[in-house]
């Protein structure tokens, strides 16, 4: 297994900061498909960054993840960048922090003022996939390494390619 560097929570929260202060949010990262939901044209896609798993000193994991959208989800947000917290022993997540993004990944909205509370995740949800990922190594079947690409790209090239029509 990887060694995985032990922060803080003031680093945490730092972290938090820094990530909604990203221009683009797929750069130098390691990010995986993970998720597909809904049809033609409400589609969501989502994505984990493998190489932003971190260890907190309170023995939880940080990863960075992204949520892209179809359809804007208001205000020009077309996708959800955003920083989990996960208490693996425990079985729960929760939203650190996320970034709304337009289409150019620009920040156009902070989301989250504060840390979301904890909570169980649903089987199948995105919060259940990311927790099997960095808790377990579990990916789904069919998820994908998309090989340095922003996820916003991938996500509009299959939005454009696959209509439902």
């Amino acid at each position: 297994m990887a060694h995985m560097r032990v922060i803080s929570f003031t680093k945490m929260f730092a972290a938090c900061i820094a990530l909604v202060a990203l221009p683009a949010a797929a750069d130098a990262s390691r990010w995986w498909h993970v998720m597909e939901r809904g049809s033609y044209p409400g589609r969501i896609e989502g994505f984990v960054d493998r190489d932003s798993i971190r260890d907190t000193a309170a023995g939880h994991k940080l990863v960075a993840t992204m949520m892209v959208t179809e359809q804007p989800v208001g205000q020009g947000v077309n996708a959800l960048h955003g920083l989990y917290e996960i208490a693996c022993s425990k079985g729960r997540s929760r939203s650190l922090a996320r970034a709304g993004l337009d289409r150019d990944g620009v920040n156009v909205r902070q989301l989250d003022r504060q840390p979301l509370p904890w909570g169980r995740d649903r089987p199948g949800s995105f919060a259940a996939i990311v927790q099997a990922a960095v808790c377990a190594g579990k990916f789904p079947r069919d998820a994908v390494d998309i090989d340095g690409l922003d996820p916003q790209v991938v996500s509009r090239a299959y939005f454009a390619a696959d209509t439902g029509e």
